[in-house]
């Protein structure tokens, strides 16, 4: 088989998995706390930072995940469960419905919180492997 058509392959399951996984994570989250805030997707993207920070780490430092897991996990189930597109909409609607603090609060938490788990995720990572 091409190494095309496989890479292609690994980043659509990896990107089925991750719209699955995003599913099952925003769900009971906005079953429980409404949908006034977009908490679901806020969850998605700091769990997805957090995520990508380590196998960024485990990628580019300690050359531990192959090219194939990359396109998988990065590419595929990263890139789906992150939802920054929606992160967008979600936030672009609580301005045009009136609440701008909260279309405010929300960029802020995701962009803030993010690249600090993102930051947290890579640290955790090299210092459990590395002592």
């Amino acid at each position: 088989m091409p190494q095309t058509l496989i890479n292609t392959l690994l980043i659509a399951a990896g990107g089925a998995s991750g719209a699955l996984a995003r599913f099952l994570v925003t769900g009971p989250i906005l079953g429980r706390l409404g949908h006034r805030f977009p908490f679901g997707v806020l969850a998605c993207n700091l769990v997805g930072c957090f995520f990508l920070g380590m196998v960024l780490y485990l990628y580019l430092v300690r050359g531990e995940t192959d090219d194939r897991a990359r396109l998988f996990l990065v590419a595929g189930f990263l890139g789906s469960f992150t939802t920054f597109s929606t992160f967008g909409f979600d936030t672009f609607e609580l301005y045009r419905d009136g609440f701008p603090g909260l279309a405010i609060t929300n960029i802020l938490a995701n962009v803030i919180f993010g690249v600090a788990l993102a930051a947290s995720g890579w640290y955790v990572t090299k210092y459990a492997i590395t002592g």
